[in-house]
């Protein structure tokens, strides 16, 4: 061990400042592969930017590259996780399997735990491998896809950031990072990408190939879960397979899915969600009596008014103006107006018009399982615009 590394014991990992002084201090190369899984664990890209000028491997070790076997992964878990896997049953589902992550060694996988999109482009731009982990347990997506959720950060009071994570699937899929990945239990990074409600990103996989029709179940293969048949389940799916956004997200991914032209009826093979034998607009459908009843109230011009300050501030609030309200009858009149506006979705309303919507695409054509995506997709725009004119999205 050299004289830096010994030095570097005494340093605390989250000191960027003394990182960067060590870094700079250190000749050999090989030396510096600590400090690059130290910058990316912590999202220090100074200390990053440091080590890969000097010519360190942005991937740490030239042996992290090497491709795990199912034997090698399972000896990454935890005793508890290992067992699950191995006796291939969760959430009381016999026969399923479902992979927990394993430890987050790369440099690439801690920068995307960490949520670090500046990090994440400098190890790409230097030739980090974009599909660093083991093999069908830790693609880059599904780190990005589970971090809303999972891994080391969220036990240190993690907050998640949807601008962030957006920002690194558009990285890592820029620098061919493989949309097909899956798990040991066929979790793709598109599903990965569902449960965490990531709607905006998904389109990009698609575009890439992904395939939309693939989800987890168990090995003889009687069941499986597709992304669209998990985004429709909103309140009942098993705790590993459930979605980890908020209602409004829940349902802008419900709409996203549909409008890129995924299977509203799944086949055969996957029409058995969870074996319950319910379709997505089952699902959808019994959301709509599930989801709680919006805050509406009804007898608002008689209820009693608060401060002129309270209102002019849920008028800002909902991002209306104040400048031109000078009497308080005006700032009353605006205040009401605001309180629609703030009042909290009706997501009920909103799940009940998807799964009208899911019924009308397939009744006019628009869910031709013999298709290919793309060709649903167009095929759906005008039917979608045509629903759309008499019932919109709701938010």
């Amino acid at each position: 061990m050299t004289d830096v590394e010994e030095e570097y014991k005494l340093h605390k990992p989250g000191d960027e400042a003394a990182n960067i002084e060590l870094v700079e201090r250190t000749e050999k190369t090989s030396s510096l592969n600590i400090f690059v899984r130290e910058g990316a664990r912590n999202g220090h890209a100074r200390v990053l930017a440091a080590c890969l000028a000097k010519g360190a491997s942005p991937d740490g070790t030239a042996s992290l590259k090497a491709r795990d076997s199912k034997d090698a992964i399972l000896r990454s878990f935890n005793p508890d996780q290992a067992t699950a896997v191995r006796d291939g049953g969760a959430g009381g589902m016999p026969g399923a399997i479902f992979v927990m992550n394993p430890t987050k060694t790369h440099p690439l996988l801690y920068a995307l735990d960490k949520q670090s999109p500046e990090c994440v482009k400098l190890l790409l731009e230097t030739g980090c491998d974009p599909n660093a982990g083991p093999e069908r347990a830790m693609s880059p997506l599904f780190v990005v896809g589970d971090s809303p959720h999972s891994g080391p950060s969220f036990d240190r009071g993690f907050v998640f950031s949807r601008e962030a994570a957006l920002d690194m699937v558009r990285l890592v899929l820029a620098h061919g990072c493989d949309v097909h990945a899956e798990r040991h239990d066929r979790q793709t990074p598109l599903f990965s990408l569902t449960k965490s409600g990531l709607h905006e990103a998904m389109e990009a996989l698609v575009e890439r190939g992904a395939d939309t029709e693939v989800g987890p179940g168990p090995p003889d293969g009687s069941f499986m879960t597709t992304p669209f048949a998990l985004a429709c389940d909103v309140w009942r799916a098993p705790g590993e397979l459930s979605l980890r956004a908020s209602a409004a997200e829940k349902c802008a991914t419900v709409r996203e899915l549909i409008r890129i032209g995924v299977q509203l009826v799944p086949t055969p093979s996957a029409a058995d969600f969870h074996g319950r034998g319910q379709l997505p607009e089952s699902h959808l459908r019994d959301a709509a009596v599930q989801a709680p009843a919006p805050v509406v109230d009804g007898t608002f011009d008689a209820a009693p008014m608060p401060s002129i300050k309270l209102m002019k501030a849920a008028i800002k609030q909902a991002g209306l103006s104040v400048a031109d309200l000078f009497e308080k009858p005006d700032v009353v009149k605006r205040y009401r107006l605001a309180r629609r506006k703030n009042a909290p979705a009706d997501y009920a309303a909103e799940y009940l018009r998807l799964a009208d919507l899911v019924r009308f695409l397939g009744d006019n054509g628009g869910d031709d399982a013999s298709a290919t995506v793309a060709a649903r997709k167009a095929a759906r725009e005008p039917l979608i615009a045509r629903f759309e004119e008499t019932r919109p999205p709701l938010f």
